[in-house]
């Protein structure tokens, strides 16, 4: 029995990218009832046996969960590259795009401080004409086209509780040419401030949105230990985790529309 599965896992002809437009499908629900459709990128690691299993996701945010849609399985332990993040988001982006029926819904794609890159930003906006919020990190150099260059966290110092800026037009990074907004806001409620940096026109959103990434901190724990338990399999192989990894996508994706259903009669 264990070998069937095995080979069924290591089937070179089942991969995520055969399961994208299904799945996109069957959130069809979901989806359709959104004005704008919110993918997260993020990236979920652990250790076992000595192999380390890194998993980079992008997940559609839905009513304070998030539904994976498309991931790779990276086979060694650290931060993914621009590659990465390219190669996860363009089948999902391609697939939501060439549905009829979301033709006129906006994606927007948040990702957190690991992503902190104008050039995923850059490449979104060109490729897909698809916006980003990204978290940055407090290193990074900001520069406009008058003034002189400043680093975040110089910005930072001279914040206390309740203040909030918006820089606008703004070059992230030394080398980029690649202009985007940046909000500065420190809620009273939390022990730092947020910075985000976004291409939405009306930047003051851009926090609001940015908060929504949190919903995939759920998925990850739903997916490793709450409900699937994928933490306790003994698989270790990333293509073999790439495949066992699709029929709890599905899973996942009929617990949310099953929970709706119950919601909508709860309300009748």
């Amino acid at each position: 029995g264990m070998q069937r599965v095995r080979r069924l896992l290591s089937d070179e002809r089942i991969s995520p990218s055969k399961a994208v437009i299904p799945l996109i499908n069957l959130m069809r629900p979901l989806l359709e009832s959104r004005s704008e459709i919110i993918l997260a990128i993020d990236r979920t690691d652990w250790a076992k046996r000595g192999k380390y299993i890194n998993i980079l996701s992008v997940a559609f945010v839905y009513s304070g969960r998030a539904i994976p849609l498309f991931w790779i399985v990276l086979d060694r332990k650290g931060n993914s590259s621009l590659e990465h993040w390219k190669q996860v988001l363009a089948p999902a982006i391609e697939g939501l795009q060439q549905m009829e029926w979301l033709s006129d819904k906006p994606i927007h794609v948040l990702a957190d401080r690991e992503f902190s890159s104008p050039k995923l930003a850059e490449w979104l906006k060109n490729t897909y004409n698809v916006d980003a919020t990204l978290r940055m990190k407090s290193s990074i150099y900001l520069k406009h086209e008058e003034g002189p260059e400043v680093k975040i966290s110089t910005l930072l110092g001279n914040m206390v509780k309740g203040d909030c800026y918006i820089l606008h037009d703004h070059f992230i990074t030394r080398d980029s040419k690649f202009k985007m907004d940046v909000m500065l806001e420190w809620d009273e409620k939390y022990k730092e401030a947020m910075v985000v940096a976004t291409t939405i026109l009306e930047s003051q959103r851009a926090n609001k949105l940015y908060k929504l990434r949190f919903c995939i901190e759920p998925m990850h724990k739903d997916l490793k230990s709450n409900a699937f338990e994928i933490q306790k399999t003994r698989v270790t192989d990333p293509k073999r985790m790439e495949t066992l990894l699709i029929p709890m996508a599905f899973a996942y994706v009929l617990c949310v529309l099953e929970g709706e259903k119950k919601n909508v009669q709860a309300t009748l």
